[in-house]
């Protein structure tokens, strides 16, 4: 979908002015029907689903566009199990949001018909082919039914595709199919390290030299023309280790499905203080609150994980934004 004006002038006002939040990050449900090996977040479900009724979401919506955010991502736990999702988007698109959501695909092609005309982005998870995807995220059937939702959902959405894999000591041998099949179904794929997530999945992440041979790799299926999507910069990061500057706390914010809004996802970033529910925090002054800027100065130094959100706006945003042009790898 192409960017508007006031899209445009938005996201120059977020990345080269003065600090504000451009993106609106929800989580709308803790609930996901996958098993995940790298991925704890099943394991904490709650007994009783805990979300926000869609009035609330439409109030979250138009308090976040007035505060100049244009951004609207939805992840999970899995967003698709959310039956109003699609009047969400719908709601969103009108006002002027572009509309990301981030699934596993298992429900994807019953939903995509109600979904795909008002989602600007589909970030679909996907690690491996076959039964190899299936056992990963613990969910018999699941390659299946996400190749099957995504050309389903290609007939219903002109938004843009990327494949989103995370590679740990599961996959690793995975990351040429996958850019391969990505390449055969016409859309971009994202590859970064899994995220350690503690007592959980320590024992599947890659070693430095596991992780440098690993990107190396996909450095080499960059440059032969496979749709791989990192930008140069984010792949040295993963494949180096080094430092890097941190910017997505000052660029946006987290909703919960119980409404609470913070710098970052508490399970993965540094410790950081919380702004408070969606009722107690004006999003139109948020940029302006010392909590807001104590936040982003403290989580810059977070270097806890390497997706591709982060690497995307970490360090310079001005040499960032020159990734975004054509001719830059």
């Amino acid at each position: 979908m192409s960017i508007t004006l006031r899209q445009m002038f938005r996201k120059s006002r977020a990345l080269f002015g003065p600090p504000r939040p451009l993106i609106l990050y929800h989580q709308p449900t803790a609930r996901c029907d996958c098993r995940c090996h790298f991925c704890d977040l099943w394991t904490r479900q709650p007994p009783e689903e805990e979300m926000l009724s869609t009035p609330r979401v439409y109030k979250l919506l138009d308090q976040a566009y007035t505060a100049g955010m244009v951004e609207y991502v939805v992840f999970g736990g899995e967003p698709l199990l959310v039956q109003d999702l699609p009047a969400w988007f719908q709601y969103a698109s009108k006002l002027g949001w572009n509309t990301t959501i981030c699934t596993s695909g298992y429900r994807l092609q019953e939903r995509a018909k109600e979904i795909g005309p008002n989602t600007s982005t589909l970030l679909l998870s996907l690690e491996a082919l076959g039964e190899k995807q299936d056992r990963i995220r613990g969910t018999p059937g699941l390659f299946r039914r996400l190749v099957e939702g995504l050309h389903d959902f290609k007939k219903y959405s002109h938004s843009t595709i990327y494949l989103w894999s995370n590679i740990s000591s599961e996959n690793r041998d995975q990351i040429a199919s996958l850019a391969q099949f990505a390449k055969s179904e016409n859309v971009g794929v994202f590859f970064f390290p899994t995220a350690r997530l503690e007592n959980y999945n320590e024992k599947l992440l890659l070693t430095p030299q596991e992780l440098a041979e690993a990107f190396q790799e996909v450095k080499d299926l960059k440059r032969r023309g496979f749709p791989v999507k990192n930008s140069s910069h984010a792949l040295k990061l993963m494949a180096t280790g080094q430092r890097f500057q941190c910017n997505l706390p000052r660029l946006s914010i987290h909703v919960s499905a119980q409404g609470q809004v913070s710098a970052c996802d508490p399970r993965i970033a540094l410790p950081s203080i919380e702004y408070g529910s969606m009722e107690e925090v004006d999003l139109k002054q948020l940029h302006r609150s010392n909590t807001y800027r104590h936040n982003w100065e403290t989580l810059r130094s977070c270097n806890n994980c390497l997706f591709p959100c982060v690497t995307a706006t970490c360090d310079n945003l001005w040499i960032q934004a020159m990734y975004r042009l054509p001719f830059v790898p």
